[in-house]
């Protein structure tokens, strides 16, 4: 527990240097948790959730990757994201003071490596998480894209500083009795329905590999990813590519976001906005409007 805290401290050092080069830069220093725009994204959650899935081709996202430039297919979902959430907030009269921020999971596993002998094995997951803002109020997809994709830059520039200690190093330092302590009185008290959030949503994309997957004997024709939302934190987009087309799962408690299928199609507006101005050149106006959602 000692060797965790003090990883974490070391951590935590590196990222404030960094943080005040980035300053002296004239950079945004990547956000920290607790200090996000608080939204009716946010706040405490029930035991009720709603589902909505949808589909983009792959190729579709690779036309954006190449025609911009400088960005990678990761940053063209988490634009999207961002921008189908903008638009859900500004449906609801909300315009949040600052760009939101998402919380992505990143694996810190290094390649595959022979361990020395007399090592123990290291199995199960190794996950840590990045902060990104979603800097997308440009009117132009691409400007948006590219906001996004810097901002992204930032914040893995940063994950990689930290090397994934930091959030591992918290989680092997506090007690699992404390922890579950903690966990229990934030939903019995509704803390997040007073306080900042930690993030504003939850983005992850899922890599499997480029095979056809098999199941009781059948072809697996469609795998649709869902992540799991906490208090704080009511909605989870998930993305994951097989077989040349990327299925996207959205998770969200009703309590924030009923309207979750709406919110799927608003994702979808903001794909088709980036493809169309990959294919064309030109913005995507038709359609690209703030235009009101439910929920």
């Amino acid at each position: 527990m000692l060797d965790a805290c003090n990883r974490s401290l070391d951590a935590m050092v590196a990222l404030a240097g960094q943080n005040r080069r980035l300053a002296a830069e004239g950079r945004t220093p990547p956000p920290t948790p607790f200090r996000v725009p608080r939204t009716s994204l946010n706040g405490n959650v029930t035991a009720e959730r709603r589902v909505a899935t949808m589909t983009v081709p792959l190729a579709d996202l690779d036309l954006v990757r190449s025609t911009c430039g400088g960005v990678t297919v990761n940053d063209v979902i988490l634009c999207a994201v961002g921008d189908a959430t903008r638009r859900l907030l500004t449906s609801r009269g909300e315009q949040p003071p600052a760009p939101l921020v998402a919380l992505v999971p990143v694996s810190t596993r290094g390649p595959a490596a022979v361990p020395e002998e007399g090592a123990p094995a290291r199995v199960g997951n190794a996950i840590s998480g990045m902060l990104v803002p979603l800097p997308v109020e440009a009117s132009d997809p691409f400007e948006r894209l590219r906001s996004v994709a810097q901002a992204a830059q930032v914040s893995k520039d940063q994950e990689a500083l930290a090397g994934g200690d930091f959030l591992e190093g918290l989680t092997r330092a506090l007690p699992p009795a404390a922890v579950r302590a903690l966990m229990l009185g934030i939903g019995r008290f509704r803390v997040f329905d007073r306080l900042p959030p930690p993030c504003n949503l939850a983005v992850s994309t899922v890599v499997v590999p480029d095979v056809t997957l098999w199941w009781a004997g059948r072809e697996v024709s469609a795998v649709y990813p869902l992540g799991p939302v906490v208090d704080g934190v009511a909605l989870n987009v998930t993305a994951m590519t097989y077989r040349g087309t990327v299925y996207v799962g959205l998770v969200a408690c009703p309590r924030q976001v009923p309207d979750v299928a709406g919110l799927a199609a608003l994702l979808g507006t903001a794909f088709d906005d980036l493809v169309v101005r990959a294919a064309t050149g030109r913005p995507h106006r038709a359609g690209s409007t703030d235009e009101a959602v439910p929920g």
